[in-house]
């Protein structure tokens, strides 16, 4: 539809007109990291320092080309809620290569407060396909790529959940911003707001997320 394709070129021509900030973002990141580096010696806490190290040499397998992921539900319960929203970019040398967004005509009717929460209204996804019928290709788009996704366990849930319906494998390999954030950013928590906020970022419904989950696996 045109409407979709305009929604697209906006989302690509905002996403990357953030770059420049995102550089900014990584000098200050990489500028922590040393400082936590620094006084690595003198820190009591065993869990977190493996925690972090699990992660370096996870990276170390992690190949120049990954796909970010987002996803939109109408509610946060996996028993009884569906996808209105499927996203991913898949990001190669530090660079976007392609795009996969589409919506998702759920089972049951999109509430205010999800409308609220997501900008998406029961008219936007009255024409969109079921989720049976983009699936396997929102699968294919991800391939065997790393995937990472900020609280991904919430996002693969879903995915995983209807893969199961309808017979697909996936089982990505896989990292979680929400963590990378709570050890690398000094702040009341990993929100995406709370993190915008923090970099001084204009908040847009899916920017803001990219930018974090782009920059934060590229800088460990």
């Amino acid at each position: 539809q045109k409407s979709d394709i305009i929604a697209m070129i906006a989302f690509i021509t905002a996403l990357l007109a953030f770059f420049t900030s995102a550089i900014i973002l990584i000098i200050d990141i990489k500028q922590r990291i040393k400082a936590k580096e620094m006084s690595s010696n003198n820190t009591s806490s065993k869990d977190k320092t493996e925690k972090i190290t699990n992660y370096n040499c996870m990276n170390l397998c992690i190949p120049n080309k990954v796909i970010i992921i987002d996803i939109e539900t109408t509610g946060f319960n996996i028993n009884r809620d569906s996808i209105i929203e499927l996203g991913a970019i898949k990001i190669e040398n530090d660079s976007v290569i392609d795009t996969f967004n589409t919506f998702i005509k759920p089972y049951e009717k999109i509430s205010d407060k999800i409308t609220q929460i997501t900008s998406i209204t029961n008219e936007m996804v009255n024409d969109a396909p079921k989720i049976s019928e983009v699936l396997n290709d929102f699968v294919h788009f991800i391939g065997d790529n790393v995937v990472i996704a900020h609280n991904a366990n919430f996002d693969l849930s879903f995915i995983s959940r209807d893969c199961k319906i309808f017979g697909i494998d996936f089982k990505p390999m896989y990292i979680d911003s929400v963590e990378l954030a709570q050890r690398l950013v000094c702040t009341e928590n990993a929100k995406l707001e709370t993190l915008a906020k923090y970099y001084k970022l204009e908040k847009q419904t899916l920017i803001i997320k990219f930018i974090i989950l782009i920059i934060l696996p590229f800088i460990i």
